[in-house]
């Protein structure tokens, strides 16, 4: 996936970024079981002369989700994220790799089945 973003009005033309992202993903599901695995790469380039916002980096994501009827659905899901971001040095100080990680559980339960 490739295109640009960007914040409106932008008086300055500081605000304006291309992207481009490539993913795969795999999944498998057996009954009410999911298991799912997905890689991200991304890269974001500045169009404007300050190269405010440029980055590239990459993520991987595995979920496991459990549906054992058509009202609960639960999932947990880890994602882990490492890239580079030449303001970050500049606006917080830290180190322009950074690599994060994160986990989350979702519960849901629909009141109607459809």
């Amino acid at each position: 996936m490739a295109g640009e973003t960007y914040v409106a009005p932008d008086e300055f033309g500081l605000l304006e970024w291309e992207f481009v992202t490539r993913y795969a993903l795999i999944s498998k599901r057996t009954g009410p079981h999911t298991l799912s695995a997905r890689y991200d790469d991304f890269k974001v380039s500045a169009e404007q002369t300050f190269p405010l916002g440029a980055q590239a980096g990459h993520a991987l994501t595995l979920a496991y989700r459990f549906e054992p009827n058509s009202h609960w659905r639960f999932t947990l899901e880890w994602v882990r994220a490492r890239g580079f971001q030449g303001n970050r040095a500049a606006l917080t100080g830290e180190t322009p790799f950074d690599t994060e990680s994160d986990v989350q559980l979702a519960i849901r339960y629909a009141v109607s089945n459809h």
